[in-house]
């Protein structure tokens, strides 16, 4: 089945500029990079999976690359600890070559161990066979089919961090018409005139029709 580009969502990307105190003693830090897109019913398509160890120089070279080729909406960016400066400086960089620059920064909860947090995020959107990944995406694809046993998981854990943080959650048309339906007696309660409440409803089936069979007939 082909998805043409125009049915999905806009591009969304997480960076992770560091592997974590916790690979460090093992195989070194790694830098990852996601670039991902959904579809009306949740489903992830990851467009762009990279991990490296890079000098900072290359690393942003390759987050505005990823932005422009991808046409990339909102890059989330870890910035626990000194993490944060980076970003900051990137924006800074790119602001006075007068270059797009959608970052914005994500602290991951120090209450949570990263196993845990990458496992009930991803945990729920592979069940249900929601995440689709390129033929050629093999670190990545064997990150996630030996976590946690891999030695690495900067991929998989930039995955879950732009699940977690920056995709935006899906509306089902199930939920889409109940938010409607309370639209439309709350104006029915608040006395507002029926020519008014038919022009709302009119609109609301309007959007409802360009997003198309949102997805068909009911929810995943």
């Amino acid at each position: 089945m082909r998805i043409e580009r125009s049915a999905l969502s806009p591009a969304y990307g997480f960076c992770d500029p560091h592997g974590g105190k916790a690979d460090l003693s093992r195989v070194g830090s790694r830098a990852a990079l996601i670039v991902g897109c959904a579809d009306p019913v949740g489903r992830l398509f990851v467009l762009h999976a990279w991990a490296g160890r890079v000098t900072t120089v290359e690393l942003m070279q390759r987050i505005e690359q990823a932005i422009e080729r991808y046409a990339v909406k909102t890059m989330g960016v870890e910035t626990d600890g000194l993490a944060g400066l980076w970003a900051d400086a990137m924006r800074v960089n790119a602001a006075l070559r007068m270059k797009r620059m959608p970052l914005i920064s994500v602290t991951q909860p120090r209450t949570q161990e990263k196993v845990f947090r990458i496992r009930t995020t991803l945990q729920p959107v592979i069940q249900r066979g929601l995440l689709f990944l390129q033929d050629d995406q093999h670190d990545l694809r064997t990150e996630l089919t030996s976590f946690p046993l891999h030695h690495r998981m900067d991929m998989v854990d930039a995955l879950a961090s732009l699940v977690r943080h920056v995709l935006p959650p899906v509306r089902h048309r199930a939920e889409e018409r109940m938010q409607d339906d309370a639209l439309l007696a709350y104006l029915r309660a608040t006395g507002a005139s029926p020519q008014y409440i038919n022009a709302v409803a009119r609109d609301r089936f309007a959007e409802e029709m360009r997003h198309g069979s949102r997805v068909g007939n009911g929810t995943p």
